[in-house]
Formats: structure tokens, C-alpha cells, sequence
């Protein structure tokens, strides 16, 4: 198989993993409002329906540049935006029981907000609730976060990931995948060393094969911890049939990419995919 037709079958996962994304965020269930400032029974649906739509966004921009042969090492930054995003729905969804969920879902706030505070105020969408300042929509989440008060909750992506990783590849480094790819999107000389073709930045095909597996990994595991959350974000029948019908559709170009890895076992992104 020549690295043009590798590259065929990648774009036919990326797209889905597009597809099964965005069918699950169209299944996704979204309590009534029930007139709070911050609802703790909506923010998990809120969370899980914009990571789906964040997650299908970076596959479709893959699918769309894969084929490209001027392309390199900035599909790696595309593929960690798609794991970061999964590994979010894995996250909140990972909790024993539905207060666990609620509250993993306000810390995933209380992080996304302190990390943008400093660029904006924060106006609702509804015009009879404030606008607030960083600071004070810190403080009404930290407020439902201690009502709820459920201990040992800390959360960070790459923990997340790592979390992920070795539930998904117990014979890898835990952190192997998502700093492989934060080496190369952050313009690390070894990691961008491996997308170097013929003295000049390009994307080989072993390139195009990690960077699938790992995203489809991920999803692998986030979607099965979406299925079993004690919260119905997604109703369990949806998460299998909405995921599933599209996976199944591209196990053909999965077994494919499979047949092409040639990784080293100390190197290789994809067992078993």
C-alpha cells in the first residue's frame, strides 16, 4: 500500500469519528433550566455536547488536510485537540455516581474559566442573568462545587489522558501519547525529528497511522465511560448506536491502517488501534 492510499484510509476514520461525534452531541439530553446562575444538572450535558462538537470539528479538519501532501506536523496539534476533548467527556463522565458527575463537570468550568478569565467578562446568553467578571463566576461555581462536596477531585488533561492511556495501552508509557503529540505542537526538535521526509518537514506514513489510533483510542474509552455515567447525558442505547453504526461503517479502513503500522513495539501508537 503506497502512503497515498494510508492516507485514504485515514481521511475514512477521520470522517467517522466526525460522524459518530456529532450523532452522539445530537442525542445529547440537556436537563430544563431551572433558573440558577450556574445549574449543576446541565453543566455535564453542556460540557459533554461542546466537547462532541469541538471532537467532530478537529476529525473534520483532518479529514479535509490529510490528503494534502504538503502537510505535516501541524496535524499533530489538530489530533491533541481531539483527544483533549474526549478526554473531557471521559473525565466527567468517569464518575461513580451522579453527584460525582455534577461536580466533575464544575471543576472542568472552574479550570476553563480561570484559564480565560483574564480575557473577558462573562455574559450570559439569557437577558435577565448578569454579566459577571472572571473572578465572580469563579465564585458561584466554587459555591455549587463545596454544596456538592465530593473529595479527591483534581482535574488537569494530561492526568486525564494519562488515565485514558493506561486503561487503553497498558503496555505504553502513560504519558506517551499526548506528549508525543504536545512535542511536535509545541515545535519540539525530537518530536518534529519524526515528521522530517526527504530533509523537509512532511508527514510520513507511520505519522498518519499514530496520530489515528490515538484519537480513535481515546474515543474508544471516552465513548464506553460516556455509556456507563450514572447522569443519562447521552440515553445508554443512544451512546452504543449512534457511536457504534459509524465505527462499524469504517473497521475495513481501521484493519487497513492496522496491516501498515511498522512501528517499533518501544514506539508503536496503535496496538491494536
Amino acid at each position: 500500500m503506497n502512503d497515498e492510499e494510508v492516507r485514504k484510509l485515514a481521511r475514512t476514520v477521520w470522517r467517522g469519528i466526525e460522524q459518530g461525534a456529532l450523532r452522539l452531541k445530537r442525542a445529547v439530553q440537556s436537563p430544563t433550566p431551572n433558573g440558577d446562575l450556574i445549574d449543576p444538572d446541565q453543566i455535564p450535558s453542556q460540557i459533554v455536547g461542546s466537547s462532541l462538537m469541538a471532537a467532530a470539528d478537529h476529525a473534520r479538519t483532518m479529514a479535509i488536510v490529510i490528503t494534502e501532501p504538503r502537510i505535516g506536523p501541524s496535524t499533530a496539534t489538530v489530533a491533541r485537540g481531539a483527544m483533549e476533548n474526549f478526554a473531557r467527556i471521559h473525565w466527567v463522565s468517569s464518575g461513580q455516581t451522579p453527584d460525582d458527575v455534577r461536580a466533575r463537570a464544575l471543576h472542568v468550568l472552574r479550570k476553563d474559566v480561570n484559564d480565560s478569565k483574564r480575557a473577558s467578562d462573562f455574559e450570559s446568553q439569557r437577558p435577565d442573568r448578569a454579566t459577571l467578571t472572571g473572578d465572580e463566576y469563579i465564585a458561584a461555581i466554587k459555591e455549587h462545587i463545596d454544596e456538592l462536596a465530593v473529595p479527591g477531585l483534581n482535574w488537569t488533561i494530561s492526568k486525564a489522558l494519562e488515565e485514558i492511556s493506561i486503561e487503553k495501552w497498558p503496555e505504553l508509557e502513560p504519558k506517551a501519547p499526548y506528549s508525543t503529540l504536545s512535542a511536535v505542537a509545541h515545535g519540539g526538535l525530537p518530536g518534529l525529528g519524526l515528521f522530517v521526509v526527504n530533509n523537509e518537514l512532511g508527514l510520513p506514513r507511520q505519522e498518519v497511522i499514530n496520530q489515528v489510533g490515538f484519537v480513535l483510542g481515546i474515543a474508544d474509552v471516552a465513548i464506553h465511560a460516556l455509556q456507563q455515567c450514572p447522569l443519562p447525558v447521552v440515553p445508554e442505547d443512544q451512546v452504543h448506536e449512534q457511536w457504534e453504526h459509524c465505527i462499524a461503517n469504517v473497521t475495513p479502513a481501521v484493519r487497513g491502517l492496522m496491516a501498515e503500522d511498522t512501528a517499533a513495539p518501544s514506539v508503536r501508537a496503535v496496538p491494536g488501534l
